[in-house]
């Protein structure tokens, strides 16, 4: 019964994006319907789990021995497992296929989308065509099942972002199974046995081709992040380059290599489990809190810990020292930091200080501190100087053990707000206007604001597909604008010509070529975003043949590079290109424009269908809202 928590959990939050979209354009109905569908998935993986629990079925084909709880302490133990680029997924069970459209953090209609790889003949893969996950298959620890998860753009699936995921994931035998681990993973290529390097390793010690770490694994149904508590764990910190190049050829493949050091393996811990409120994710969050309060508190491995200053909860960092030395190492009061891995202080792994006999030994554990989030570390770059790569850093526990709560803490409300104003004051109050905006005035908006979701690679790397804009669609929007900023306009008839063209005459687009359009809000046509280079009255714009660039006045068109792409396999756009309209151009009328995506070598823009009439300019961005960690106030 513990997964009816979760679906009180998934309407909650369904009902938040309800709200939150309250004033939703057409543009953001496939963001509620993937809302929706995920309920539905939701729904379907808590009864089947249910009915799993009350028949004794096990998720996975091996032994459930291991169902009292064990004081593993200090089992050391290791894998190697390949990883090969042709494997395709085994037959799986619908109850596993939920499972895994439910983890899945891509877009929904991406998440069904197969993951087979394409079609080669002589085993060489590019970035693109390597499938969206590789698994080693199912191993055992200890009696425990464990997976492998590889994925080679990233578990977003953006082969723009240059990075790739690996992620060590548990399946554990029937609901309320834990076991409490600590790791070492490696990827080496098969054939060489080189390491392949990474960004930053996690916790510590620091390396270059070992990422570490220290967790909880549980059930999906109970895992709580910041306590530390997942079903599966792991970093976007090795290279997809090198991935690709480790799995091409024929018999190539990936060899994959940790350490694990087991702590502690239970069952039972159910949220639901008698008596209530001391077992399972809901036991966990009543205990981190009552830990918080202590002096001095103990840590424990994976959770996020929120240091403090003042007398939000009674913990304050009183000693002068303390705060200079926290403070050299990069540890701010109200920022969220994870407890990566956790030593004593001779260097061994524990996983919690509870673990520790003596006050002083309590004291002297060193906790591998870094901020989380992507979008945290680069605020933390901005602000304090701090690069990813400084991170983590060793702590003291006797440092925080007065000083630090947990995100459920009340007391750590407002050190986490003060913090967050501090780092991105725009966002906030950018966020806050629009909350507390009354409901006339966000009808009245509607009319002059929207969102528009990026649908192609056109404007890379400025704009990557999936981004979200704000998008103001004042009256007069030519006139606000100036050389170099990004509009959103409707295709004249010329580019309505090759949509048109492109799709057979059924107005869908059938290639991947940049057309860079989406849902038009203000009515039943697409929009389609680029960068103005050309204002009225601008002469000689011409296209180099050769490398498709463009010289207005003379001078190459304003904006960034635009070979920092990448190129659309099939070429498409040199077809359209031979017969552009826009290639040779003496002078813009006083209601004509010239524009350009970002990217060259993708982008249908005024090389192929000419100028563009200022009045299709309907909206310029003000700010990208989405993705969280890419958040940014203005044009892009």
């Amino acid at each position: 019964v513990s997964p009816l928590c979760c679906l009180l959990s998934a309407w909650r939050r369904m009902a938040v994006l309800r709200r939150i979209l309250a004033f939703h354009t057409p543009a953001m109905s496939g963001t509620l319907l993937a809302t929706n569908v995920r309920f539905i998935l939701t729904l379907a993986l808590a009864f089947s789990s249910i009915v799993d629990a009350f028949s004794g079925k096990s998720s996975t084909a091996r032994s459930s021995s291991n169902t009292n709880n064990i004081p593993a302490t200090c089992i050391a133990t290791s894998f190697s497992e390949a990883i090969e680029a042709d494997n395709r997924r085994t037959e799986e069970s619908w109850q596993s296929r939920l499972g895994r459209l439910w983890n899945d953090p891509r877009p929904i209609n991406e998440a069904f989308s197969s993951d087979a790889p394409g079609d080669t003949d002589d085993g060489l893969y590019t970035a693109e065509t390597l499938p969206y996950r590789l698994t080693t298959g199912n191993f055992a620890i200890h009696n425990q099942t464990f997976e492998i998860i590889l994925y080679p753009r990233g578990i977003l699936d953006r082969e723009a972002v240059g990075s790739a995921a690996a992620y060590l994931r548990y399946h554990p035998s029937k609901p309320g199974d834990e076991i409490d681990i600590s790791w070492t993973m490696r990827l080496l290529d098969g054939e060489t046995g080189s390491p392949l390097p990474l960004f930053t390793s996690g916790g510590l010690p620091r390396s270059r081709d070992t990422w570490s770490s220290a967790m909880t694994f549980t059930s999906s149904f109970e895992r709580v992040d910041s306590l530390g508590r997942t079903g599966d764990w792991g970093s976007s910190t090795w290279f997809t380059d090198d991935v690709v190049e480790s799995l091409n050829g024929t018999g190539a493949y990936l060899r994959v290599e940790g350490n694990v050091t087991i702590h502690n393996i239970r069952s039972g811990q159910t949220s639901l489990s008698w008596p209530l409120g001391t077992k399972g994710a809901v036991g966990a969050a009543i205990k981190s809190v009552r830990d918080a309060r202590k002096s001095p508190r103990p840590f424990r491995a994976g959770e996020v810990v929120v240091p403090t200053r003042g007398s939000d909860n009674g913990c304050d960092i009183t000693n002068e020292e303390s705060k200079r030395r926290l403070e050299e190492l990069g540890i701010y009061p109200g920022v969220d930091y994870r407890v990566m891995t956790l030593t004593d202080s001779g260097g061994r792994s524990i996983f919690t200080t509870e673990s520790l006999s003596s006050s002083k030994e309590r004291k002297d554990a060193k906790l591998a501190l870094r901020p989380v989030g992507w979008r945290l570390h680069q605020q933390m770059w901005s602000h304090r100087g701090k690069k990813v790569t400084d991170w983590p850093v060793e702590v003291e526990a006797g440092l925080l053990s007065d000083a630090a709560l947990t995100r459920f803490s009340p007391g750590a409300f407002f050190p986490r707000l003060r913090s967050l104003i501090s780092r991105d004051a725009a966002a906030f109050v950018f966020f806050l206007s629009i909350a507390a905006a009354p409901v006339s005035l966000a009808l009245i908006g509607r009319e002059f604001i929207s969102f528009y979701e990026i649908p192609s690679a056109s404007m890379e790397p400025t704009l990557q597909k999936g981004d979200v804009l704000l998008v103001e669609k004042l009256p007069r929007a030519f006139d606000r604008t100036k050389r170099g900023d990004v509009i959103l306009f409707s295709p004249p008839l010329s580019l309505q010509e090759i949509i048109a063209g492109r799709s057979g005459g059924s107005g869908v687009k059938k290639s991947g070529i940049g057309l860079g359009s989406g849902v038009n809000p203000l009515g039943g046509q697409s929009l389609f975003v680029k960068r103005v280079v050309g204002l009225p009255g601008d002469t000689d714009i011409k296209m180099d043949e050769a490398t498709k660039d463009v010289f207005v006045n003379g001078m190459p068109a304003v904006g960034p590079p635009r070979d920092l792409c990448e190129d659309e396999p099939l070429r498409l756009i040199d077809t359209l290109l031979k017969n552009g309209k826009g290639k040779d151009i003496e002078r813009l009328g006083e209601d004509e424009a010239y524009v350009l995506g970002d990217c060259k070598d993708v982008s249908v823009d005024s090389r192929v269908f000419g100028t563009l009439p200022k009045d299709n300019i309907v909206g310029r961005p003000i700010a990208r809202i989405l993705p969280l960690n890419r958040f940014y106030l203005g044009s892009p």
